[in-house]
């Protein structure tokens, strides 16, 4: 069980670290930075200003506010269905549950009698229960 408790720690710990740079790349598109072209395109060419990258939430990129669970839990649906990997997909869907269950939320997902977290904080909240 621990190496089944490794692995799918290891998992999230993969999928949490590419949210991460997800979300740090929509952040300095938003800031203007270029992303990095690829070898075949020309490295001389101008882009037109409709194909600069943009932040698909540029008023909210930074600020910690982001709701994760939708992320996380297509993480486990990955695990489930593209890796069979049920066991650490159900893990995954139970800390998710425990975390809603235990009245935390995001700013987009309040209710009465709820504490409010940041996307940080609700992702830690989140890893905690695994």
């Amino acid at each position: 069980m621990t190496g089944c408790f490794f692995l799918s720690y290891q998992t999230f710990r993969c999928f949490a670290y590419l949210c991460f740079f997800s979300q740090r790349a929509q952040s300095a598109a938003a800031l203007g930075a270029k992303r990095p072209s690829s070898r075949s395109s020309s490295q001389n060419r101008k882009l037109p200003p409709s194909s600069k990258p943009t932040s698909s939430a540029p008023d909210i990129a930074g600020k910690d506010i982001v709701n994760p669970t939708a992320c996380i839990l297509s993480a486990a649906m990955m695990l489930r269905y593209s890796f069979g990997m049920t066991e650490e997909a159900d893990a995954i869907e139970n800390a998710v549950n425990k975390v809603l269950d235990k009245g935390l939320r995001t700013a987009d997902n309040m209710s009465d009698g709820c504490t409010c977290l940041g996307c940080t904080a609700m992702g830690d909240a989140i890893l905690a229960e695994i």
